[in-house]
Formats: C-alpha cells, structure tokens, sequence
C-alpha cells in the first residue's frame, strides 16, 4: 500500500485512508469498527454527495433457522440457530452464489424456495427439485404456499438414491412477522 502500487494510486483519497487505517500494523493505532463505519468514504454515497451509502430499509420480520446437526450431510457440524432480518419483499433461500440465504448442501437446488411477503403475508414459493414443506404437506415445484402462524416450513431434500437407508436431514424455518416494521 504505498504510492507505487497502481491500484492503490488509483482509489479516492477518502478510501485510500481508510483502507491504511483498517490494514495498520498497529493493533493500537489501526480503525475501529466504529472509526470504519463513521469513516467519510462509507458515509458518501454512490453520486459523492454525503449522506449514508445505503438508505435505511423497512424490517418486517426475522428468519429462524435451524440447520441439520451432525448426523447430517457434514459429519461434525453442530445445530447452529440463525435469526436473518426479513426486509426484501422476497427471499431466495438455497445453494447458489445469488441466492440471499445460502445453503451449501449439494442437495439443494441454487434457487430452492422464495419467501414473499406481500398483502402483510407470508407466502412461500418453492422453486427447487424437492418440493418445501409446509404443515407436513410437500409445496410443488413453482408452487406458492400462504403462510399461517406460526409460519413454519421446511425443505428435506432428496437423498441420493444409494443412500436411502439414511435418514432425511431437514432444514426448519419459522419467520416471525413483526407487528410493526422497524428500520
């Protein structure tokens, strides 16, 4: 990072600095988070003029996720509850780079489900191979489910046909709907 490096040369001056204060050798002396999130080039936005980068989004609920535990597909891998903020109007849950919820299970399809939120509902619409459960009845490709409270779904996917014997592991969901957006 000095000023014989093209790429570097090439930046703002603004990300310039901030950059040599996120990379100092000096753990005292190098940004804090807070310094980074407050620092001028992540608080301008696309055009240059000032002002916060993104502006604030409408959080309408939260995700809870519970991914298979280690009798699953990943041997060692622990049961790790996930809470993700719900402000997209839909959310793509699967296996590929695009998708907002990931989920790297050869299993899953790269677009499995949708989760929608429209008319102050949730709906959900499966788009994968293995079709998305939703009270213990499996959603059809391109279908679209009405969510009702609790608001609770699953995907089990297809085991490969030499692994029958073993049993399904699940991904479980639950999104709780707040009664009045946030940002």
């Amino acid at each position: 990072m000095t000023a014989t490096n093209e790429k570097f040369c090439g930046l703002s001056s603004a990300l310039q600095g901030l950059l040599s204060g996120m990379l100092h050798i000096d753990p005292k002396t190098r940004l804090t988070i807070e310094a980074a999130i407050h620092h001028p080039w992540t608080q301008t936005s696309a055009n240059g003029a000032p002002g916060p980068l993104h502006e604030p989004v409408e959080v309408w609920g939260v995700l809870h996720a519970v991914t298979p535990g280690p009798s699953s597909h990943k041997p060692g891998r622990a049961t790790e509850p996930i809470r993700v903020d719900m402000f997209r109007s839909r959310t793509v849950i699967g296996r590929g780079r695009t998708s907002h919820i990931q989920i790297p299970d050869p299993r899953i399809s790269s677009s499995h489900c949708e989760v929608l939120f429209r008319d102050s509902g949730v709906h959900l619409r499966s788009a994968g191979r293995s079709p998305c459960w939703v009270e213990g009845r499996p959603v059809g490709s391109g279908c679209t489910q009405v969510l009702r409270p609790p608001y609770e779904f699953s995907l089990r996917p297809d085991m490969p046909k030499a692994n029958t014997s073993q049993k399904h592991a699940s991904y479980r969901f639950r999104v709780e709907v707040f009664e009045k957006p946030w940002k």
